[in-house]
């Protein structure tokens, strides 16, 4: 017979098993149509990074195979993201009280749309952009001639990078508003954090000054309009704790 508090943490640690095995059988049902979907997402890619009439090529038999087979894991993964997302809150939600399960729907939401902005920055005009400077590099003797795994390896790293990047009003948030951080000493350390947000721009950009500004910059902006959102926010909950209190002390 198990120790006593054994089977609780064997019974969570099989929950947790059952919920990867189900994340990971939802990307693998979305996979196999995915991946003939990759062909006309490489194509758009394509129409997005290159001048009218320009190719891309792959210099291996089965490159391109693979980079289909890539953008299709990709493509399976974003599709089951409310699904996974499913049972990842499923898994978290019995150990959640109420106010904290609504706090983590509303975190969840801004998170997913606050990636989807980011991606589609990355996407819309920050990857265009990148690719016009490329191409304008070259002259009538010196011709780009650009691989398609590097292209859209680019094109998927702007996307997850920008997503990450634009995610710091979350973690601004939780920081904040779980004790951990006060906006008064982001404040004072902000010069130090605005380095390292040019910092992290140069680690999950392309090696070129565009696109790390074209990070960093809006990075900049979100965590400057995080500390005027939160300042508020901050002194309300201290004069609610405040409140809570006193009229503890008056009972």
């Amino acid at each position: 017979m198990p120790a006593e508090g054994t089977m609780p943490l064997l019974e969570h640690l099989e929950e947790l098993r059952r919920r990867l095995f189900r994340m990971v059988l939802s990307v693998a049902v979305f996979l196999a149509p995915c991946y003939f979907l990759a062909q006309p997402l490489i194509e758009w890619i394509r129409r997005r990074a290159c001048p009218a009439g320009a190719a891309l090529y792959y210099l291996k038999p089965m490159a391109l195979f693979f980079m289909r087979l890539k953008a299709g894991l990709v493509c399976a993964t974003a599709c089951a993201a409310p699904l996974i997302a499913y049972q990842a809150w499923q898994f978290i939600v019995p150990a959640l009280r109420p106010k904290e399960a609504r706090a983590v729907i509303r975190l969840a939401g801004a998170s997913g749309l606050l990636f989807v902005l980011g991606a589609c920055f990355a996407l819309f005009a920050v990857f265009p952009a990148l690719m016009r400077f490329a191409y304008g590099m070259g002259s009538d003797t010196i011709r780009p001639m650009l691989q398609v795994e590097s292209v859209v390896e680019i094109a998927f790293m702007l996307v997850l990078g920008f997503g990450l990047v634009f995610q710091l009003p979350v973690v601004l948030f939780f920081c904040v508003a779980f004790g951990i951080v006060r906006v008064a000493t982001l404040r004072h350390l902000r010069s130090y954090l605005v380095v390292g947000i040019f910092f992290l721009a140069a680690l999950l950009t392309p090696p070129d000054v565009i696109s790390q500004l074209c990070m960093a910059l809006p990075a900049w902006l979100l965590f400057e309009a995080s500390l005027l959102l939160f300042a508020p926010l901050e002194r309300n909950a201290a004069a609610s704790e405040e409140d809570g209190n006193l009229a503890q002390a008056g009972e």
